[in-house]
């Protein structure tokens, strides 16, 4: 049996992970369905009161999009909380298994199992919440259907993006959600900053006589030293370069940084 990864322990280790958090994941959903109840009666009663909808047809699935993300991204940041917590932490290190098989485990529950629980736990928590304004009001939202094409299309795109909250939450001890929300925006406004500085160098003479040129191929290629349709085609470049690192690259790499980050931890708190 390999150390690295074994199939047998790794499921084990999920079953010991879920059974652990099932209480935190209930309290999670209960107080979600209490939110949405609520939420969902007072959208009700303003458009009983005024005629104001507030896009109620989209209802259920706005705020499907609020648990799937940002409710995915808070748990992804909590999964590591017994590793970080010094009183705690020797569970964490003494459990059977290696740095690899606890991270999947922990993935494994973050990601691909919260995405599919909250898939088919939703429409019976929007069930619940429309009897209600049936009961009160007479009215109520449009069913939410969690096979819809609107919504299968959502989960791809948070298995990916919540792999760096979760990348977080290996690397930040405290307030990892907070942390990582932060380095995301200063990454940005770099990434903004290095932007506008090449576009000025690469356009800037394009910049200063804008106002005084017809915007046709010829003025745009003596201006800049390229042809509008070369910009076209790199602009293809850039999104299908963009596509490419964030479908094949961006969770592949924090899944690493992650995995490092952790066998570091148990490096440095094992001795």
């Amino acid at each position: 049996m390999s150390e690295f990864f074994s199939l047998q322990r790794t499921l084990k280790l999920i079953r010991k992970d879920m059974l652990s958090e099932y209480k935190n994941l209930i309290i999670w959903l209960s107080s979600a369905a209490g939110v949405m109840i609520v939420i969902s009666a007072l959208n009700m009663l303003l458009f009983k009161l005024n005629g104001t909808d507030l896009n109620g047809s989209q209802f259920h699935f706005i705020f499907y999009i609020l648990l799937l993300f940002p409710g995915g991204y808070i748990l992804s940041s909590s999964m590591f909380k017994d590793a970080h917590d010094k009183s705690r932490n020797i569970y964490w290190l003494t459990l059977p298994g290696s740095t690899f098989e606890k991270m999947l485990s922990r993935l494994l529950i973050s990601s691909v199992f919260y995405a599919i629980l909250l898939t088919l736990l939703y429409p019976v928590l929007a069930a619940i919440s429309e009897s209600f304004n049936l009961l009160l009001f007479g009215i109520r939202h449009n069913w939410f259907n969690p096979f819809s094409k609107e919504v299968l299309q959502l989960i791809p795109y948070y298995l990916v993006s919540q792999s760096i909250f979760f990348a977080g939450a290996a690397t930040f001890r405290k307030h990892p959600f907070a942390k990582t929300l932060l380095s995301i925006t200063l990454f940005q406004i770099a990434l903004s900053i290095i932007g506008a500085v090449l576009a000025r160098v690469i356009f800037g003479s394009l910049f200063q006589t804008m106002q005084n040129i017809q915007f046709n191929d010829t003025d745009f290629l003596r201006f800049t030293g390229f042809s509008m349709s070369e910009l076209t085609g790199f602009g293809r470049f850039v999104i299908i370069a963009a596509k490419v690192f964030f479908w094949g690259i961006l969770a592949p790499f924090f899944y690493v940084v992650a995995y490092f980050k952790l066998a570091e931890k148990e490096v440095r708190d094992g001795i």
